[in-house]
């Protein structure tokens, strides 16, 4: 059977996604700062250690958000940057 394309580009997709234990949660995760300055490095550090234990056995991540960080233990912080200075950065 021949295909045939539309020469359509697809812009989003909605996918609706159900099961039985559907959930949400909040992680807290923290890593430390190397070198006085966070870096994007030091941001995905932290966003990839909350991932790892949002994740439980038998259960996929969909989709997930860092709502907001700490720095040092100030929280409130909702945008990273190279100008935050600390040695310990949380989300």
């Amino acid at each position: 059977m021949a295909e045939r394309m539309a020469k359509v580009r697809v812009e989003s997709v909605l996918l609706s996604v159900s099961g039985g234990r559907l959930q949400g949660q909040l992680v807290e995760a923290a890593a430390d700062i190397k070198g006085g300055s966070v870096t994007s490095d030091d941001v995905t550090r932290v966003t990839s250690t909350g991932m790892r234990h949002a994740t439980g056995e038998g259960r996929t991540v969909l989709h997930a958000l860092p709502v907001g960080y700490a720095l040092d233990g100030v929280k409130g912080i909702a945008t990273p940057g190279a100008w935050w200075r600390g040695s310990s950065a949380s989300t």
